[in-house]
């Protein structure tokens, strides 16, 4: 195994991680090791029946937001049986080999997150009718007629072009426009 495949006069390590981001992955010092290991054993591919693993976790709570369970590796454990475990549990099966397996995880996490606006939406609702419950009629339609104009005079008129420093791009703490220099002083030889 060679040790090394770089060249005589190598460019700086920094620069060479930062601009070739798939080099730096593959540069790590375990790589070799990794794939002499790969070649010794010939990659074998896990065989028989699942075991069961952390037959004591417990699912934690989550606060109320969805859960997505995934089973991942379904071509190691074999796809009907993955399958079979997924609909069993109410998971998604999923394998990096085969990447006709993500459509389904992707559709999955849209639904749920599409769920989630939905409930989200609902309890805006729910807050507006309460706060419009809490306020006196008048202030209400006064509310509304605010919201209505708005509505109807549209977006407003992009701002003109503004110095350093004003409201809509303020500067950065430490960062701000200096005042013009005055200059009082007489000069010499006037």
């Amino acid at each position: 195994l060679p040790i090394s495949s770089f060249p005589s006069s190598p460019p700086p390590l920094a620069s060479t991680m930062r601009n070739h981001k798939e080099l730096r992955f593959l540069a790590n010092p375990l790589n070799t090791l990794y794939a002499a290991g790969w070649a010794a054993f010939g990659g074998k591919r896990m065989t028989g029946p699942l075991a069961p693993v952390g037959t004591d976790a417990h699912v934690a709570s989550h606060g109320g937001k969805p859960r997505l369970l995934v089973y991942n590796k379904a071509d190691a454990a074999g796809f009907a049986e993955a399958e079979r475990l997924a609909r069993e549990h109410g998971a998604v099966a999923i394998a990096a080999q085969a990447p006709a397996t993500v459509g389904p995880l992707l559709a999955r996490l849209e639904r749920a997150l599409w769920q989630e606006g939905a409930a989200e939406n609902e309890r805006i609702v729910e807050i507006e009718r309460a706060w419009r419950g809490s306020i006196p009629t008048e202030v209400a339609a006064q509310f509304d007629e605010q919201v209505r104009a708005a509505k109807a005079r549209g977006p407003l008129p992009p701002q003109p072009d503004m110095a350093p420093g004003t409201v809509p791009n303020p500067p950065r703490p430490g960062r701000e426009p200096k005042p013009p220099k005055a200059d009082n002083r007489p000069r010499r030889g006037r």
